[in-house]
């Protein structure tokens, strides 16, 4: 098969299109016939080496958690999948694998495609929007709350948009000036960075959802709530502290979310998406032969949305 290998760490031309061979499945998995993937940044800080303490790759490396395409073969413990069954999710893998034109994936982590979504669509919901389903679920967020996201306009950021106002929140995003247009279509206020407006404003927000950073700023710390949560997709020192010694002073709360393949999780996605509470936010669209630009278009930053490759 076809796969983008990663062979050491570096810049994005280190990603190179090879063949190799196809992957072995457990009596649990499924083997998919990829169609399309996408590139998250968390794809290209395992390239570039920013996380080889944490989630070091083994070389050659095929990266890639999201995918969309058809069951190719069963494991022979599989039940209720059959071959030809339009599916997305995300790989449990540690490091991906789906960058490739098949992948084995365990059959209890995805779900069927919702009619309404091209194989490119589907591709670049499911970790996104898992992880802003699981954020906004872990720090309980309510009808009728406030919720500030930042980096409104990026992969998860116009996901949890969408999902939180399915939570029934009132939702406010920040991003630039030149992406308002876009979070305001998804159902958001706006607080614009280039004017400094998060700085500026008096609301204090129940939830803050930190897509962007790595810590919290004064500016958010001004603008969360007394009993406010804010959770980030990030880590950092200074969060983990927050999140431990600031429960013996403070009743605000900060948590980390870390996410997971949960085929719980990919089922709400496909339920806010038949109920057109949650829509594809696709940025731009690569061929395989072109995946070292779709690293680059990552890196480059302010993107509206995902990047997917068409894989076959």
């Amino acid at each position: 098969m076809k796969a983008a290998i990663v062979r050491r760490y570096g810049p994005p031309a280190t990603v190179r299109v090879e063949d190799l061979a196809e992957p072995d499945i457990e009596p649990n998995q499924v083997l998919v016939r990829v169609r399309a993937a996408s590139v998250n940044p968390l794809d290209t800080k395992l390239r570039d080496g920013s996380l080889r303490w944490v989630m070091p790759l083994t070389f050659p490396a095929v990266l890639g958690f999201d995918f969309s395409g058809e069951i190719e073969r069963l494991g022979t413990a599989v039940a209720g999948w059959s071959t030809g069954d339009r599916v997305y999710g995300r790989t449990n893998a540690k490091t991906g694998g789906t960058h490739a034109e098949l992948v084995a994936v365990a059959s209890d982590v995805i779900d069927r495609i919702p009619s309404s979504l091209s194989f490119d669509q589907a591709a670049s919901l499911p970790l996104v929007a898992m992880t802003a389903v699981q954020a906004l679920q872990q720090v309980k967020l309510a009808p009728g709350e406030r919720l500030l996201v930042i980096g409104a306009a990026g992969g998860v950021g116009s996901a949890a948009v969408q999902v939180g106002r399915a939570m029934g929140a009132t939702v406010t995003g920040v991003c630039s000036s030149q992406s308002a247009p876009l979070v305001e279509r998804l159902g958001a206020r706006i607080l614009d960075y280039t004017k400094s407006e998060l700085a500026k404003t008096t609301e204090r927000f129940d939830v803050v959802l930190d897509t962007v950073f790595s810590a919290p700023t004064p500016n958010l710390l001004r603008a969360l709530a007394d009993r406010g949560r804010y959770v980030t997709t990030g880590f950092s020192a200074g969060v983990l502290l927050r999140s431990t010694v600031g429960r013996l002073w403070s009743r605000r709360r900060f948590a980390f979310v870390m996410s997971r393949a949960d085929g719980g999780l990919m089922r709400r996605v496909s339920e806010m998406v038949t109920a057109g509470a949650l829509t594809p936010v696709i940025d731009s669209i690569f061929p395989l032969a072109r995946i070292a630009d779709a690293h680059e278009r990552i890196e480059q930053g302010h993107t509206h949305g995902k990047i997917v490759v068409t894989i076959s």
